[in-house]
């Protein structure tokens, strides 16, 4: 057998035992095709650097395809449009946290609750494929250039940031709970 025939075989069986990785993966975590192949691809490329959320073209594509369907074509078609002038997606770094943020036109709350809780479940399930902390932090922030809302995911891919979400997390729940004690007599102006 020459090099040739070699070369063709041992691909052959790198490719057949990918396929069977993954289905053993798929069948043992419950995840997708798509999760179990960036498993795989992590366990074989482990210095392939940091995760960076803004990098990842395929959560950002899921998040805009939940948007796509909570909102319908005819909003979605009009950000599109307004994306060929104004950016109507941002990615960076805000309070020491890596975040992505896209503009939704909702209409109602329903709208907005759907959204968030799918996107929320998005970016957790991509943070656990990849080791990371599936803590996030959701925010709406206004943005007054596109005059709408934009849904702000931000979560943590060091251990810097790490720190930084869980003290936003402990900061933010000693503020619910003290918007929601209720009033005592003492509290009560009795003008």
């Amino acid at each position: 057998m020459n090099i040739y025939t070699w070369l063709l075989i041992i691909a052959i069986a790198v490719v057949v035992l990918f396929y069977f990785l993954r289905f053993v993966i798929m069948l043992w975590t419950g995840c997708t095709k798509d999760e179990a192949a960036k498993r795989i691809h992590n366990v074989v490329h482990p210095s392939s650097g940091t995760y960076h959320i803004a990098a990842d073209l395929l959560l950002i594509s899921e998040i805009w395809d939940i948007i796509h369907t909570a909102i319908g074509d005819a909003r979605y078609n009009q950000i599109v449009q307004l994306s060929e002038h104004i950016p109507v997606f941002a990615s960076g770094s805000a309070s020491g946290l890596p975040f992505i943020a896209m503009a939704v036109p909702y209409c109602n709350a329903n709208e907005k609750a759907q959204i968030e809780s799918q996107a929320r479940k998005i970016v957790e399930r991509n943070l656990s494929i990849r080791g990371l902390t599936q803590s996030i932090l959701v925010d709406w922030k206004f943005n007054p250039t596109l005059q709408m809302d934009m849904i702000m995911l931000r979560c943590a891919e060091t251990p810097k940031e790490m720190e930084i979400l869980k003290n936003t997390h402990s900061y933010n729940g000693k503020q619910l709970i003290k918007r929601n004690i209720p009033l005592r007599d003492e509290d009560i102006d009795n003008d």
